[in-house]
């Protein structure tokens, strides 16, 4: 029996992690070809690499940015061989499995929640031919309806194969993000999010996970991003894994995390200010809304103060890259508080910030919780939301033109002391900067034309500076 983990990753640089761990807990038992693409390859060259492998089974990792890229490609193979089995996995169809195989009449089975021990138990009945009513975390047809398993136990991380021991991924590991995983789980329960399903924090092996660190930087990794969700729940654990990184690490080598900021202790923050080579670590801190009304409502604790000391301290020390996520759409935050939370935010001055947009997760509180706010949000994948009882379409049509700037000028450092300047004496506040540059790009037709040259349309240009004369400028220059 032939098997293959197949992905469609949203960029080439992007490494799969999910098809790894399986092909990993699988293997020796059932080896396992992966199978990466991306979303922009052409759905028929898809088909035609993985009809060409002959597999007996195909399991697919799916999330928000392939599903709909994914059913393609089932729907063309089940067409051309009606006998591969199709599995379907990951946190897209995990929560909804009704919804998935009603709709996916080409799927045979999906696999929720963790999938390494149910996976391997999936392709021992299909080896066997076995009822599937023997594999545990699964939902299937049978007779026409759905049927759903009862679900697996959690797995002990500590005894997990290593993902990344496959001498197919050596040439390419020095042109890939690389993803580490150290714990599953987060400690918090955001209702907007999908790790506020599982309960409790579970840890891998830190040594192992040092050894597959030291194993990845030989063969020429050279950005590793940890996708914990919270990597400093659990300060010695950090404080280790920092030490370990800034003792060990192969100069060039830039290392990702995603910390909880305002848990954050600031002699941790002395010690990487000291100890830590520049550019070595990078953070990602979510704050998404300093409303506490809209933080209450999602169930989100944050000490917006606490937090706003780790940003501030971080920056002074010069060491760290650090990149802050907002969320708009948010229960109850308007446009005028979004304005707000933006502002606040962006006194911090990271040296990244991301205007992100709430979207409706399969599986999430909130999600079911949609009506309470009047969302009205898309049908299909990435599920974003178009407006709620106090959000208007027209608002957040606003907010993008905003968040188009930001990326184009902000997060990518083009003219940075014209926009310091900008944002500081021109605007009445660096919110009503993107946001009204942003309309007069958007008015122009400028928005998604990436061939003009921003050079041309920089805020210090003529063009620009015109803004002033049509009273768009909201105080005038000193």
């Amino acid at each position: 029996m032939k098997t293959v983990v197949a992905t469609l990753n949203a960029k080439y640089i992007h490494m799969n992690l999910a098809i790894r761990y399986l092909k990993a807990y699988a293997e020796p038992d059932f080896p396992v070809e992966l199978a990466e693409y991306t979303i922009k390859d052409p759905v028929l060259h898809i088909v035609a690499d993985l009809i060409e492998r002959k597999p007996d089974v195909i399991g697919f990792s799916c999330y928000i940015w392939n599903i709909e890229e994914t059913i393609r490609v089932i729907e063309i193979l089940k067409k051309i061989n009606p006998d591969i089995k199709i599995v379907l996995g990951g946190p897209e169809v995990s929560y909804d499995v009704f919804y998935w195989l009603e709709r996916l009449k080409e799927a045979d089975c999906i696999v929720m929640g963790e999938g390494e021990e149910t996976f391997k138990e999936l392709l021992s009945c299909f080896k066997n031919h076995e009822p599937l009513e023997n594999v545990r975390g699964i939902a299937f047809r049978k007779d026409g309806k759905v049927k759903i398993n009862p679900a697996r136990p959690k797995l002990n991380l500590r005894n997990h194969p290593s993902p990344f021991r496959f001498k197919e991924d050596i040439p390419d590991l020095g042109k890939r993000i690389v993803y580490v995983e150290t714990s599953r789980g987060c400690p918090f329960q955001c209702q907007f999010c999908l790790s506020s399903i599982e309960t409790g924090v579970r840890f891998f092996d830190r040594e192992k996970i040092k050894e597959d660190i030291r194993y990845l930087m030989k063969n020429g990794a050279r950005t590793i991003k940890f996708v914990d969700r919270t990597f400093n729940i659990s300060r010695s654990y950090a404080m280790d894994m920092f030490q370990f990184l800034i003792d060990e690490h192969v100069p060039g080598t830039v290392f990702q995390f995603e910390i909880t900021a305002d848990i954050m202790k600031p002699e941790v923050i002395e010690f990487l200010n000291q100890n830590a080579p520049p550019g070595l670590f990078r953070f990602e801190i979510g704050v998404q809304s300093t409303n506490d009304l809209t933080n209450e409502l999602v169930k989100r604790k944050q000490n917006f103060e606490k937090l706003a000391r780790t940003v501030r301290l971080i920056r002074e020390g010069g060491k760290i890259v650090q990149h802050l996520d907002l969320i708009a759409g948010l229960p109850e935050e308007n446009y005028d508080s979004f304005r707000k939370t933006f502002n606040d935010v962006f006194a911090l001055r990271p040296e990244e910030l991301q205007l992100g947009f709430l979207k409706m997760l399969r599986g999430t509180g909130l999600r079911h919780q949609a009506k309470q706010w009047d969302y009205v949000y898309m049908d299909r994948a990435p599920y974003e939301i178009l407006k709620n009882n106090v959000l208007s379409f027209d608002d957040i049509t606003r907010l993008k033109k905003a968040e188009d700037i930001l990326d184009k000028y902000w997060n990518r450092h083009r003219l940075d002391a014209t926009v310091e300047f900008l944002v500081t004496y021109a605007f009445e506040t660096p919110f009503d900067f993107f946001q009204q540059f942003g309309i007069y790009w958007a008015d122009r037709g400028m928005v998604q034309k990436s061939a003009i040259s921003w050079k041309t349309c920089s805020p210090g240009s003529s063009n620009f500076c015109a803004m002033r004369k049509s009273a768009i400028w909201t105080s005038p220059w000193p």
